[in-house]
C-alpha cells in the first residue's frame, strides 16, 4: 500500500467504489510518484475529492507557477484588492473515474486520457468564476507556454475550460523536478 492510499484509508469510511477504484490506480502509477497541488493562489471545487488534488511533479510545478504569475499580474494592476484565485477542476483521474465521465473521451482501454497519467489539469473557464480580464491573461500565457513546447492546451466550451498536457521536462530538454 502506497503512503498516497495510507493518508486517504484513515480519512475516508465506507468509500464510494470509484474512490477505491481511484486509490488502487494511484497505487501502481508507473515511471514517478504523484504529489500534491497546494497553492494559496489555486481553488479547488467542491466536487473534487481530495485525493484528486495530486499530479506529476513537472504539472505540480506549471500549475502552481501559473497561478503564482497570475497572482502577481493582478497585484500590480490592482493593488490592495482580492484577487480570483486559479480555479483548477481536475487533475489525476483512474480509470473508473474517467468512464463516469460524460466527454467524449470514454474509456474502454487504459490509454484513453491523459488524466490517468497525472500530466494534465483542466483549468476552468467558465463565466461564472472567470472575470475576462483573468480569462484574456489565461489564454495569453497558455498559447505562449505551447509555442515555448511546454504544453499542450485545449479550450473545451460545452463545460468551459482549459485542458492541459504538461510536457514531462525531459522531452523539452529540461531535468525533472
Amino acid at each position: 500500500m502506497s503512503d498516497i492510499t495510507r493518508k486517504f484509508d484513515h480519512r475516508i469510511k465506507n468509500p464510494e467504489p470509484h474512490i477505491v477504484g481511484l486509490l488502487a490506480e494511484i497505487d501502481e502509477v508507473k515511471g514517478g510518484e504523484l504529489v500534491r497541488i497546494d497553492s494559496p493562489h489555486i481553488l479547488f471545487p467542491q466536487f473534487l475529492p481530495e485525493e484528486r488534488h495530486y499530479a506529476r511533479p513537472w504539472v505540480k510545478e506549471y500549475v502552481e507557477g501559473l497561478a503564482e504569475d497570475l497572482h502577481e499580474h493582478l497585484k500590480s494592476k490592482h493593488a490592495g484588492q482580492d484577487f480570483p484565485r486559479l480555479r483548477v477542476t481536475s487533475l489525476v483521474r483512474s480509470l473508473v473515474a474517467q468512464q463516469r465521465q460524460s466527454s467524449p473521451a470514454k474509456c474502454r482501454t487504459v490509454i484513453c486520457s491523459t488524466h490517468l497519467t497525472g500530466s494534465t489539469v483542466d483549468i476552468s473557464n467558465s463565466e461564472a468564476y472567470v472575470v475576462p480580464e483573468v480569462r484574456a491573461w489565461i489564454r495569453e500565457r497558455l498559447l505562449k507556454d505551447r509555442r515555448e513546447g511546454k504544453i499542450l492546451v485545449i479550450e473545451e466550451f460545452s463545460e468551459p475550460h482549459f485542458h492541459i498536457f504538461v510536457i514531462p521536462p525531459e522531452y523539452r530538454g529540461e531535468e525533472t523536478p
